[in-house]
Order: C-alpha cells, then structure tokens, then sequence
C-alpha cells in the first residue's frame, strides 16, 4: 500500500486514534498513556502489535517484510511515538541543528528527566576532584520520560519548617516578605525576603520554587557532581543503572534548563566543574544559555589538594563557566582585561546631561597638568580642572550620556562612593566604598591573579570547615565564592546554590547581606550545613549571670575581611516525602529483614509503578533473599512510582498525606502568591 501521502502529523494523528481504541492505553482524561505504550511495545505485546498490523498504513510504516513475516521495527516506532518535535513533515532528529547528540536524538530533544539519589547511606562530595581516591558512594537513577511526568514536577507540600536566629531555632510556619527590600532592588512587593535552606530533589525543589521566585534570582552558583572518565584508580564515584556520560548530561540538562528560568533578566549564572567534565559542560551551556551569553570561563587552582603543589598535577585545577541570561556588553566582569573593581558611569543611549562631582569626590589616575574645558570624545569637561598629585582641590562638572541623575549621584557620595578618571578622556568611573572592600586582593592569593586565567586562592578551606566541627572534606573556600558575589551582585540579591553541601555559598552571602536559597537533598550535606549556618550568625554569649548580647559567631573564611559580626536568619524547610521516605529508608538499611520491613510497609503506603504484579512479588521473596544487600536495595527502589516521590500542593487535602496544621499553614504562606 501507498503510504507516502501520509505527512508526520497525519500518521501521528492516526497511530494516536488507533492506540486509544485499547482502553489500557488511556487515562481519566482520554489522553494516551505513552509510557505504558512504549513500555508493552519493548515487551512486544500483542496488543501494540495487533493495533499496529491492523492498520495498513500503520503497518506499512513500522513493519518491513522478511519473506513473509512481518518484523516490528521497534526503535522507529518508540522514536516516532516520544518524539513529536520529530514529526513535522521530516524523520531527521537533527532538524538542521548542531549540538549534543545521546544515541540518534538531540540531548535537547529529550523529554526525559534523570533523578539521582542516594540508594545507600553516602555523601556526594560535590566538587571533589581527587583522582587518587576510590569513593563508594552508590547513587541510584530514575529516566521518566516526558509521558511518564504527570505529577513529578508540580509544586510540593513544605514541611518541618524552622526559624534560625541568634536565639535559636523556632517552628517556623510563615515566611516574610519585606516590602522595602523589594522596593529597593526592583521585586515585586510580595516576593519572600527570608533566607532559605531547603532539602529535597533538588529538581523538584527548583520546580517548586519557580513560581516564588521565576525571573528574580541574580546569581546561580553551583558546584554539580562531577562525570568522571575511567582511570587508573577506578571510578571516582560509583553509580548504578550505568550512570555514565548520557545520564550525566540529561541530569544536568534538568537542572540547567529551569535554573534559566529563575534567573533574572540581568542575572547570572556559575558552574564549578572538573577538567574530565568541562567540556562537556561547557557545550550543554551554551546549548541551554546561547553560546552568545558566554562571558568568561576561570581557572581556579585548589591549594587544599596537595597535588596542585605538583606542577605535573591536573587534578586540583578546576574551572568555572559563566554565563548570563541575556548578554550585556555594557556591564564589566571581573577576569576581564578592563577589570579593576569598578563601574563606567557613561552608558550609550542616555539623554545626555550635566553632573557635578563635588570637591574630593574624584581621583586621577592620569598625569598631573591643567585640563581646560572641551569635549575629548563622549564626554564634555564643562569646568577647567586641575590635577596634582592625582588628587583634585576643585569641583568638576562633565557632560555625558551619565546613567546616574544627579541625585543619584548626590545619594552615592553619601555612602562613600567615590569616581575615578582613569584617561584624558574623563570617562569617569565609580567604585562603591563596599566593593572597594570586596576587591579580588582580599580574598585572592596575588600571584593566581593574572587577566588571562581568573582566579585562584589562598585559603585554607580544609582548616575553616574543621574549626566548624564539620565532617565535610575538599569544600569550597569562601573566598572564590565571595569573589564572584563581589563582583556579579549587590546587596539582597538573591543567591541560588542548589548543590548546596556544605552551605558554602549559603555562609558567604549570609556574610555578605545577600539573601540565599540553598537546595540539598542529602542527609549528611543537611547536616553539616545545619552545623555550620548557625555558627555563621552566631548565638549569645553566656555568663554565670545569664545571656548577654555579646555574640559567638564564625569568624573564618571571609569574616574578617567584610567585617562580620554574626546576626540576621535563616528559615529551613522540607519538600513533605511519600514515596521518597521509603527511598531513605532503603538507603539506611543494612540488613535483609530490615529490607523485609520495609517492604512490608510499601505494600500498605506505597503508589507502585502501573506495572507491578504484587502478588508476584509476593511469591518470589524466597529469591529475593538470596540477593546482595545492594541489588535488595535497587529491586525495592525500581518498584516505586518515581511521580509520587514528595506530596503534592494539589493534595494536601486529601487525607491519605496525613498534612498537618503547621504543614498546611508553612505550604500556603509559601505559595502566597
């Protein structure tokens, strides 16, 4: 039969009017369930088969014809069904684009999402990067494919919400929303003002957050777990499901593309990675942000790694990609070559009009001589002006397409902004008194500064986290952090880590009066982190005659060059688990009976995936038992609905979830707006 008239939307339409004639194949709402579908067609069920024979346009499309026996072409049928984007009028999935390819799709093409967790008791060391260590750490993850997300992604129930300050932790079940701060840095008057340590998936916590804060956060900063490439001393970390480069790349292709979302139009974003992972990470961003949005990639040499001592030593340098959300020329970055900590206050495109600079409000960095009124280039010298010792004894008025108005300017030199000549051009600049005390030297070891490689650093991280009482190894010093907050963001900014570990970003913004959301699914990562924030702000210090207002508070890392003091809060809080308890609880168990229990409470509590035959099961745990701990665990973990991991916003009503009061008023004061 001639099937060439059929175009990739008509056959389509056509295989989805047929598969819903098979009432297993459709949900409530009369949609085709595709993951059911493609899930009997690689079992070669007879039903798909039969649908598909007994269309002759169907069959003449996903059958070919060995003499007389009709073989299934399985792999065009599953990539015409999960692929829409591939229908339209052409069987290429290229579709005349270059990028990431994972077997015959574009990584961009994929549908899927990757879910990582830890199926056994371990710590992920994001950012580790010694090869000379074998880890044992075994991660377990889950591909949904787009078809199989039905509830996956919805915004969640917020649980066991806890308020930091420097008296002490307090149950938490209301969030603040300052309306001055949201003035003062351009947010809507409702967007929540607290600091935010959350623990959860960290994809479904981005997705629950979106909504909150979509368009508002300034600076992504994120060290993710590393791909490692096979080596002498085995896998740095160990995986199971094979994961390996692919499932590396659609994790972090999940993550990336919704961390876009958050970012504000202005903002930016920072990925920390290991020289086996940068290339490809370096190319899934550019894919994700627009090669066009690249602003520079630095170079960062770990001084804690003993290897980096060895100049034959790849392992301790590592690298950081930036990008922003929509490039903007205008604006300096550090690590570029015009770089020294400030600001042009001429910006094209401005009306052009006049300021006047009062006495001592400049500094020259050109020679000493008279400057006669005139207009070098852009700007115009309205007042003659004379320069000694690169100091000025006079007012200065300029004439320039200026950014700022003159009240601005007026307001800025009450903070102790001050501008700076650098050329006879009087293309003056600004420096703000806080960033002059941010700047690069006070945190960055002088000789890995250089304009070609970025940065590097001299602080002694390993001692920092130990001084905390920190079981964390090879964390990021906070001053390769507060090297970049300095430069990319201002005060209540929002700062986003949702590879949290060991709070190091979160520590550092706190320091640096930046509002902070922190994601980390973890147990141990929680716990280190929830060691150390509240030595960040401090707690009143004791005396036999009670509490005075006196404050014991970190004073390593980044303390002493900011000025810290300790003070200001944090909340904490929990995506409410359902089926993610379960993965925790097979994670700590160590024993088969222990696995047994658990299995046993599966059985009364747990959504199963739509294909688990319970009895089945039932008769084969003779056979379980004979499995390692290890493959125990995997089995348990694969028969759980990966859609049912956290409670849904939707459901906190209904009464099998058990919300309670707290749970309810914490989800809701969250989920204002």
């Amino acid at each position: 039969m001639n099937t060439t008239g059929y175009q990739g939307s008509e056959l389509y339409t056509l295989l989805l009017n047929q598969l819903k004639k098979e009432n297993d194949f459709i949900d409530d709402n009369g949609e085709l369930k595709k993951w059911v579908v493609s899930d009997m067609a690689r079992a070669y069920s007879p039903k798909v088969i039969s649908i598909l024979l007994a269309d002759d346009v169907l069959k003449d499309k996903f059958f070919v014809d060995v003499n007389g026996t009709e073989v299934f072409k399985l792999d065009m049928f599953l990539r015409f069904l999960e692929q829409k984007t591939y229908l339209n009028d052409s069987y290429t999935c290229y579709a005349n684009k270059i990028g990431i390819a994972i077997g015959d799709k574009q990584l961009m093409q994929y549908g899927d999402v990757e879910l990582i967790f830890p199926y056994k008791d371990c710590v992920l060391e994001g950012g580790q990067s010694k090869e000379d260590v074998k880890r044992k750490e075994i991660f377990f993850n889950e591909t949904l494919a787009q078809d199989e997300i039905t509830q996956l992604l919805a915004p969640k129930v917020l649980t066991d919400g806890r308020r930091y300050t420097t008296d002490g932790e307090t149950v938490c079940t209301s969030l603040n929303r300052d309306e001055e701060v949201n003035k003062k840095r351009g947010l809507s008057a409702d967007t929540i003002t607290d600091n935010l340590i959350i623990k959860g998936n960290n994809l479904l916590a981005l997705h629950s957050i979106k909504k909150e804060f979509a368009g508002k956060v300034k600076l992504i900063y994120i060290d993710p777990p590393y791909y490692f490439t096979k080596n002498k001393a085995g896998d740095t970390f160990t995986y199971n499901s094979n994961f390996k480069l692919s499932t590396w790349l659609v994790f972090m292709k999940d993550r990336l593309k919704i961390a876009k979302d958050l970012l504000s139009k202005d903002g930016a974003i920072l990925v920390h990675i290991g020289e086996d992972g940068m290339h490809w990470m370096k190319v899934l961003m550019e894919e994700i942000f627009g090669k066009e949005n690249f602003v520079e990639t630095f170079i960062w040499k770990n001084t804690d790694n003993p290897d980096s001592l060895s100049k034959k030593s790849r392992s301790s340098v590592e690298y950081i990609f930036c990008f922003e959300k929509a490039k903007d020329t205008s604006r300096e970055f550090v690590g570029k070559e015009s770089d020294n900590g400030d600001a042009p206050l001429l910006n094209s495109g401005n009306t052009e009009h006049e300021l006047l600079f009062p006495k001592g409000s400049v500094r020259f960095n050109i020679e000493d001589g008279v400057y006669e009124p005139g207009k070098p280039e852009r700007v115009e010298l309205v007042t003659p002006v004379i320069v000694k010792n690169h100091l000025n004894e006079n007012e200065i008025k300029l004439k320039g397409e200026f950014k700022w108005s003159q009240a601005t300017l007026d307001e800025e030199i009450e903070k102790e902004t001050y501008f700076i000549v650098k050329t006879n051009k009087f293309s003056v600049r600004f420096q703000r008194k806080e960033a002059s005390t941010m700047a690069p030297e006070k945190y960055i070891d002088e000789q890995y500064l250089s304009k070609s490689i970025g940065v590097g650093t001299n602080e002694d991280a390993s001692t920092h986290i130990n001084n905390l009482g920190l079981d964390f190894s090879f964390s990021k010093p906070e001053s390769i952090v507060a090297f970049f907050l300095r430069a990319i963001t201002r005060e209540n900014d929002i700062v986003l880590d949702f590879f949290l570990g060991s709070g190091t970003t979160a520590a550092v913004a706190h320091k640096m009066n930046r509002q902070y959301i922190g994601i980390e699914q973890i147990d141990h990562q929680i716990i280190q982190c929830l060691k150390r924030m509240p030595q960040v702000i401090g707690k009143k210090k004791t005396t036999k005659e009670g509490l005075f207002n006196e404050l014991d508070y970190d004073t390593g890392g980044i303390s002493e060059s900011v000025g810290w003091q300790g003070g200001g809060e944090f909340v904490y809080l929990e995506l409410k688990r359902y089926n993610q308890q379960f993965l925790d609880e097979i994670a700590e168990a160590e024993t088969t009976d222990a696995l047994l229990d658990i299995w046993n409470q599966m059985k009364e509590k747990a959504f199963f995936r739509f294909n688990v035959e319970m009895q089945e099961l039932e008769n084969s745990m003779e056979e379980f038992k004979e499995f390692s701990i290890e493959e125990q665990k995997k089995t348990l973990c694969n028969l759980l609905d990966m859609n049912q991991l956290y409670v849904n916003r939707s459901e906190m009503d209904d009464t099998q979830y058990q919300t309670t009061d707290e749970e309810r008023a914490l989800t809701e004061s969250f989920y204002k707006r």
